[in-house]
This record gives structure tokens, C-alpha cells and sequence, in this order.
């Protein structure tokens, strides 16, 4: 396998989710990738991708610290946001500790 097949994702998680932050309960669908380690010397996997909310909805909330990410499911996932553009509804994220989803 070359370096680009190594690091395409193991597993992903598509559809709705619920951002947890300050107070605020943000709706959002979720494109999540759990990849894992490109260099092949561990077993470590990473996860991250984009969440995208109406674009009416204030993300600036969500970019004010660590977040919690819940699935419809009930299972959650903590993360660090990304830069958001403003008027797009979209922010890149990175996820920490253990993947909330597994293959779908």
C-alpha cells in the first residue's frame, strides 16, 4: 500500500448529531473519519472531519472551547473546534480520546 491508501479512513460516521457546549445544544449533521495511524509503527487511530449547522446558527459558541459531540445513539465524543467561516454553518473538528461512532 502507498502512503495515500494507508491513510484513507478506517471507518466514518455521516448523518445528524448534537453539539454540547456552554449552555448551548447545537443541532448539526456530522462528516466523521476515524483514520488510522499513517506511519503503520502503532495502533493508534485519530478521528476528525466537519460538522455543518443552518447557517443562521451561531458556531462562534461552539469555537469558544472543548466540545462535546452526542449522536443520536447517546454516545459522545469530546473535540477541539477548528476555524469558522463565518456564514457557512461549517466547522472542521478534531477529535480527542476515543471516536463516538464505529463502521457504519
Amino acid at each position: 500500500m502507498d502512503d495515500m491508501e494507508d491513510n484513507l479512513p478506517a471507518e466514518a460516521y455521516i448523518g445528524p448529531a448534537t453539539v454540547l457546549t456552554s449552555g448551548h445544544a447545537i443541532p448539526v449533521e456530522a462528516e466523521l473519519f476515524i483514520r488510522n495511524d499513517p506511519s503503520g509503527a502503532t495502533v493508534l487511530k485519530t478521528w476528525s472531519g466537519h460538522l455543518e449547522a443552518a447557517t443562521n446558527v451561531n458556531l462562534f459558541a461552539v469555537g469558544m472551547g472543548p466540545c462535546t459531540l452526542r449522536l443520536p445513539d447517546g454516545r459522545e465524543g469530546t473535540f477541539v473546534p477548528g476555524a469558522v467561516t463565518v456564514g457557512t454553518g461549517i466547522i472542521p473538528v478534531t477529535g480527542r480520546g476515543l471516536a463516538p461512532f464505529d463502521a457504519q
